[in-house]
């Protein structure tokens, strides 16, 4: 407001008069105290009418009223939603710090579900791998982290809460070790934890079973050919095995007095069994048994007549310890048997991953994979909606455009009216083709249908021939003659009118097609050549 004065002379005292600064923001109060004045002095008037009154300067007022900031310069800022989810315009993104790598992939982006990927190294030139540790969402088979360490060959992955397995942790030692650790609500068997020594032991750890027990394991040792005294499965890593040791661990029931509860039973195969009692209060030391494996061999091998006359205490306690060993053997199996198929289902799942990693198939990946959340799924109902909308949109307003449906599978929509000679021709050649094959595909069911009807007519009259009719049978027969000679005829005519019809069909789809402005580029290219 003050452009011909020096800076020198500027006034910045009186800054709010409005004859030397312009105002950018509206001062409310002022214009508050100016509505509200006066309105004490007679309280039937409204506050509007006396500022009509008393205000001279109220045109300039509701002027300012109006008064604004200024636009932006800079154009709104759009981002599209699938953008936005993306993160970088590739889905990934790469930050290097002194001994670690942090990749980071958007979601739905990798075959196997991977959001980020973590490498962390031992020098701080970054070429000795420490550790790689990869976070996976929306797994079907809820793998949450996998922690990798190359050099001590050893893989650790965590689970989310799943179905059927129930997986929590799942430490794995190439060739020589792995542990499970399942989800306590696991209540087919009880079982928390697996420990597998590749090609010694097994070991199973319960909790809340009704039996009591907390603990399995068996020792064995590899053997083609194994006696059939022996005990003997099918191990999953090194197959055909012999069982030396069996180990079974009870948890004490308080209801009962402990020197009668077995805690741990030892069953040493070729010699004997050693079974520890649980301890009394105030007891230092358990009561252990010692029963030679003979003895348990033969109460298996006597009938059911020799135990009752020998029913003694030795007998029961021996018949019990047996019938224990027996279960240990068979659950121990029956468990080989359930891990197996949960690593064989692990493996094939591991299998396809690396098929569509091989072949980039995402979008396969993501409905056998991997799960989407319910957001994630309506917002592709939603999509698909859309899409399905617009299509139906796009084909009815390009109802009755011959070419439409070839350009959009040629991917030339956006070209359509900038074709190349070659474009235009496979274009106008693929219609014309198109249109005869559907004339050609009419016409042989036309005549399919009049020779089906020929051979009808050859049939009754061949049956005539044959053999005497009564006069019912002949009336009948003129009858059906009649008609098939009727369809016949009916047959005939349309087949004649339909070949005049598809030769005019064809001829005036050869002249639309001359005359459609987007195949132009083939009149021109043809006068070119000419001249």
């Amino acid at each position: 407001m003050q452009p011909d004065t020096p800076c020198a002379e500027v006034n910045f005292e009186d800054m709010n008069t409005l004859n030397n600064w312009e105002y950018v923001m509206l001062d409310t109060m002022d214009f508050a105290n100016f509505a509200l004045e006066g309105v004490d002095e007679d309280p039937e008037m409204q506050p509007h009418e006396k500022q009509e009154d008393s205000d001279p300067d109220k045109d300039l007022k509701d002027a300012a009223q109006i008064l604004d900031m200024p636009p932006p310069w800079p154009p709104k800022i759009i981002l599209d939603y699938e953008a936005y989810q993306q993160g970088t315009p590739l889905g990934e993104g790469c930050i290097f710090y002194s001994k670690c790598t942090v990749e980071n992939f958007a979601e739905y982006s990798q075959v196997d579900g991977l959001v980020k990927r973590i490498t962390i190294y031992e020098d701080y030139r970054r070429l000795k791998v420490k550790e790689i540790r990869c976070l996976f969402k929306h797994r079907v088979d809820k793998l949450r982290v996998r922690r990798r360490f190359p050099f001590e060959f050893k893989t650790v992955e965590y689970y989310d809460p799943n179905i059927p397995h129930n997986w929590k942790k799942v430490t794995e030692i190439d060739r020589r070790r792995r542990e499970i650790i399942f989800y306590p609500n696991r209540n087919v068997d009880g079982l928390i934890r697996r420990v597998e020594i590749i090609g010694e032991k097994t070991m199973e750890y319960y909790q809340g079973r009704d039996d009591r027990v907390i603990y399995r394991s068996i020792r064995f040792e590899p053997r083609e050919n194994p006696n059939t005294r022996d005990y003997s499965y099918v191990d999953n890593h090194v197959g055909t095995v012999v069982i030396t040791k069996l180990t079974q661990k009870f948890e004490r029931n308080p209801h009962y007095p402990a020197n009668e509860q077995i805690a741990k039973m030892v069953v040493n195969i070729p010699k004997m069994v050693r079974i520890i009692y649980h301890l009394e209060e105030g007891q230092i030391y358990p009561l252990i048994k010692e029963i030679p494996r003979e003895a348990i061999q033969g109460q298996a091998k006597l009938s059911d007549g020799d135990k009752k006359m020998q029913d003694s205490q030795e007998q029961r306690e021996h018949k019990k310890v047996h019938d224990l060993e027996k279960e240990c053997y068979t659950q121990m199996k029956n468990q080989e048997h359930v891990a197996k198929g949960e690593i064989d289902d692990k493996r094939k799942r591991e299998d396809k991953i690396n098929e569509y990693r091989q072949t980039n198939a995402i979008e396969e990946a993501n409905r056998d994979v991997l799960e989407k959340t319910l957001h994630d799924k309506a917002k592709e109902r939603y999509k698909y909606a859309n899409k399905k909308k617009d299509d139906e949109e796009s084909q009815d307003k390009h109802e009755g455009d011959y070419l439409y449906p070839i350009l959009a599978r040629k991917g030339l929509l956006k070209k359509e009216h900038n074709l190349d000679y070659k474009e235009a021709l496979e274009v106008r050649n693929e219609c014309l083709s198109k249109l005869k094959e559907r004339i050609l595909a009419r016409a042989e069911i036309i005549q399919k249908r009049l020779e089906e009807e020929k051979e009808n007519l050859m049939r009754e009259e061949a049956k005539a021939k044959k053999g005497q009719m009564k006069p019912e049978e002949e009336k009948e027969f003129d009858d059906k003659i009649s008609r098939l000679q009727f369809r016949i005829e009916i047959l005939d005519q349309r087949a004649s009118r339909f070949e005049v019809q598809a030769l005019k069909r064809y001829e005036d789809l050869d002249n639309w097609l001359n005359n459609d402005p987007r195949l132009a580029i083939l009149h021109t290219q043809k006068k070119t050549l000419d001249h």
